[in-house]
């Protein structure tokens, strides 16, 4: 059971092999995931963008973003 009906997802990471490999995993068929080229391919094609990293810099900024979009941060530092 899924929480929303999406189905179409757009991925990116610094590690492009590690992105590849996510989107690849058999766990996820359900969903068509797709790796963007960089980030702003996410911030253009993307109204809802969930973010886990553990930088200590920033990745994403609030001028990057169109209206209406819902960003949620989630990071793990050490």
């Amino acid at each position: 059971q899924f929480v929303t009906s999406c189905k179409e997802v757009f991925v990116w990471g610094r590690n492009f092999s590690n992105t590849q490999a996510f989107a690849q995993d058999p766990d996820l068929s359900a969903f068509n995931i797709q790796v963007a080229s960089d980030i702003e391919e996410i911030t253009k094609r993307c109204r809802l963008i969930v973010t886990a990293t553990n930088s200590y810099h920033p990745l994403l900024f609030g001028h990057q973003l169109k209206a209406g979009t819902h960003a949620v941060s989630y990071t793990h530092l050490t």
